[in-house]
């Protein structure tokens, strides 16, 4: 059935198809598999995977809740466009108005017997902290009130705990805060960050996921409560660090490239990088190398998890060494590391690495921040601070960014990586080195993040982003992306020290 919504003013085409139980919905090209359940009047759950949504629907289908946000709503079937008109919905019977979410009565606008005309209000529920005025479908004449101001009406919300079965949570402690995990469907938990603190800002307050209590503990443990969700999603979210790794890859490297190699994940932090490369490829052998012991705990314990046997872990020693015997690599991968290393490591480590990869290897270098982006969205998320000097950089930070606390020191700053890299400071540290140009349809690093962006949101103006960006590539040689990538042949032929030859971005 193909439909045409209009939600708060914006057009949309819709297409639902019925499907062996499920429902299937195409808006704007985007395609969603739903399991739908309608467990109460006005009420619709609608899974998603392990996604779970609730919207609240008022008795006119004209007004959707969902998380709190108020949606306006016009549906209407271009084949019956040229049919009888909205004012035919309710016919001559009677229509009722019924809040669809539990809210306070603030005011009734109209006494029985008065004469209404359609859109005229009716009465004002405050639900969710936000005042709602409700207005009649209808023109016709108010038959009975079955409401005073003040009383508390609507339908009992279909809370998580009506889909889990009233089980309880368990509960990990933490001495700033509790985590709640809340058993779902097929092996899956609610993990939900209660802070003692309200106010500390905590990245990500739930997540879903299929780890064990022990796994959960030891992220806790090491990240806080402030970061446990947002790790635990690194690995398990297929919209964060796997959808731009992969189709990073993909963009750089064929598959048949990385099946049967042997592949190290430099700087795998806890092991999310590696073990979505390791399902990913499973022919290919990858190791993973940290310089924090914790951080592998978690690695091992998440390829654990997964049964994967085609991978494994090892500590660097140090920030400016590598771990012996380490062996040569047909392909080194540094996802979003580069801006971790202290400006004294890069030109110490990157050229030992450039050692371990094999003549005809190659070096991938994934989501470094561009040391020059207008705004900085690694660390601080403030503007203009990477054009800052250090101490003023510092000053910057610890009084505007939210993320940075006042103890931090620039060093501190450094190794969270407030300071992303160019190709210039890369290209210097390599020898015998080509950059190499992308595959198939993505021509550069501009194309590739458009790809990685919602092709549908605000399409109009990232395609104006786009031809500025080029325009600005094409005259100045500045690619002005967030995030900088480079596929880094090691060439059979010495070339001179310190060259790099630039083929394609």
């Amino acid at each position: 059935m193909k439909l045409q919504a209009k939600i708060n003013g914006e057009k949309l085409d819709v297409e639902i198809v019925e499907q062996d139980g499920k429902t299937r919905a195409v808006v704007e090209g985007r395609e969603y598999t739903l399991d739908v359940s309608h467990p109460e009047q006005g009420v619709f759950a609608l899974r998603n995977g392990h996604k779970m949504t609730e919207a609240f629907v008022s008795p006119d289908g004209k007004q959707v809740v969902i998380g709190g946000h108020d949606f306006e709503v016009e549906i209407a079937d271009p084949k019956r466009l040229r049919g009888a008109g909205a004012d035919h919905e309710h016919g001559d019977g009677v229509a009722e108005i019924e809040t669809a979410m539990p809210g306070k009565v603030v005011r009734i606008l109209v006494e029985v017997g008065a004469e209404i005309e359609k859109g005229d209000g009716v009465i004002v529920v405050e639900a969710m902290k936000m005042q709602n005025e409700m207005k009649s479908p209808k023109t016709g004449i108010v038959a009975k009130i079955n409401a005073t101001e003040g009383d508390k009406r609507g339908r009992r919300r279909y809370t998580r705990r009506d889909r889990i079965k009233h089980q309880m949570a368990e509960i990990i402690t933490h001495p700033d805060g509790e985590l709640h995990l809340t058993d779902i469907a097929d092996g899956f938990r609610l993990v939900t960050v209660k802070p003692v603190d309200a106010s500390q800002f905590i990245a990500v307050h739930s997540c879903e996921t299929s780890y064990p209590t022990d796994l959960i503990e030891k992220i806790l443990a090491v990240k806080g409560i402030a970061w446990v969700c947002d790790e635990i999603n690194r690995d398990v979210d297929p919209n964060y660090v796997s959808k731009y790794l992969l189709n990073d890859l993909a963009a750089y490297f064929a598959s048949s490239d990385i099946a049967g190699r042997r592949v190290l994940d430099f700087g795998c932090g806890s092991g999310a990088s590696t073990a979505i490369l390791a399902r990913e490829y499973p022919d290919a052998l990858f190791t993973g190398v940290e310089l924090r012991a914790d951080l592998l705990e978690i690695a091992k314990a998440r390829a654990d998890h997964y049964g994967l046997s085609n991978c494994s872990f090892i500590v660097s020693p140090d920030g400016s060494s590598l771990p012996p015997d380490l062996g040569e690599f047909d392909i080194v991968i540094m996802s979003a590391v580069v801006e971790h290393l202290l400006p004294d490591e890069r030109p110490v480590i990157l050229p030992l690495l450039w050692e371990q990869v094999k003549s005809g290897g190659y070096l991938f270098l994934d989501q470094t921040p561009y040391r020059y982006f207008p705004i900085e969205l690694h660390t601080t998320m403030l503007p203009f601070i990477n054009y800052l000097p250090d101490s003023l950089a510092l000053a910057y930070a610890k009084t505007f960014s939210k993320r940075i606390d006042d103890g931090e020191t620039w060093e501190s700053l450094l190794r969270q990586g407030i300071r992303g890299a160019t190709e210039k400071e890369i290209g210097s540290l390599l020898t015998n080195s080509e950059m190499l140009g992308c595959l198939g349809d993505v021509n550069d690093r501009i194309d590739l993040w458009l790809k990685n962006t919602n092709p549908n949101k605000m399409a109009a103006a990232k395609h104006l982003t786009k031809g500025v960006l080029k325009l600005l590539y094409k005259t100045t040689g500045i690619c002005m992306v967030r995030t900088s990538l480079w596929r880094i042949a090691k060439v059979r032929s010495p070339s001179r020290p310190g060259h790099t030859q630039q083929i394609r971005k």
